[in-house]
């Protein structure tokens, strides 16, 4: 049983942090803390993996809590939670006995404090593929952003299962409680090319430009080359983007 103390933030059955891979690894029993709690890891970095891991148990936090990881910003792949997430009411640090009137507030602003809990991963920005989650997530008009496989995400959620029940105050979803909007740029091959002949056209009003300050002061020459070398750098990067995206130019 993992259990930290002072913040309470940064715990796992595995790792507080995993910076690398985590593989084919299971891990039995509870984890409990404030934030960034999971079953394997409290974050799973960009920069780390966390592949065909299963867990079962119980694990409880006040925001960021999951199955796996409590956050996730790497690959999380091929895993399984046989767990409870924040079932109870006492892991929502709310206690429904003996309540009185001059209690409501405080319930009120209790139910509303935890927040991005999942199956499989509190927050998820990274990429969590081919997960199941068994068991039940969240208590009754507790939480928000709870989900079978994520509470909240603003990345990657693919070929996951979740068959347990989901249960929060606001933005529920067996999948997903909140799947959060991102922006996306693409630019068409056309386009590319549009920009590229502008950069062209100014880089040969440049050359020109050079060749007409020849014997003039070497600093505004100077400014010149500087924006000459500018605009072939441009065009090379952007030369790159097309050949990357589209394939090689002829």
């Amino acid at each position: 049983y993992v259990e930290p103390t002072g913040s309470g933030d940064y715990a796992g059955g595995f790792a507080g942090k995993n910076d690398g891979k985590i593989t084919d690894c299971s891990f039995k029993g509870g984890v409990t803390g404030t934030s960034n709690i999971g079953l394997i890891a409290g974050i799973n970095t960009e920069n780390g993996t966390i592949n065909g891991c299963s867990v079962s148990g119980r694990v409880s936090g006040g925001n960021c809590a999951g199955g796996i990881a409590g956050t996730n910003a790497g690959i999380i792949r091929a895993c399984t939670a046989n767990a409870l997430t924040n079932t109870t009411a006492d892991e929502n640090e709310v206690n429904l006995s003996d309540i009185t009137v001059s209690d409501i507030g405080n319930i009120s602003s209790a139910a509303g404090s935890t927040t991005d809990i999942g199956g499989i991963a509190g927050r998820n920005t990274g990429v969590i593929r081919s997960c199941q989650n068994t068991h039940d997530i969240g208590y009754i008009h507790i939480g928000y952003n709870i989900g079978g496989i994520a509470g909240s995400s603003s990345g990657l959620v693919i070929d996951c299962t979740n068959y347990g029940a989901i249960k929060a105050r606001k933005e529920a979803g067996g999948i997903v409680g909140q799947m959060e909007p991102f922006s996306h740029i693409i630019y068409s091959e056309d386009y590319l090319k549009k920009i590229r002949r502008q950069i062209v056209s100014i880089n040969k009003t440049v050359e020109s430009a050079i060749n007409s300050v020849d014997g003039y002061s070497d600093s505004i020459k100077a400014d010149y080359d500087n924006i000459h070398s500018a605009a072939n750098s441009a065009i090379d990067n952007i030369n790159d983007i097309i050949d990357e995206a589209f394939g090689s130019q002829t």
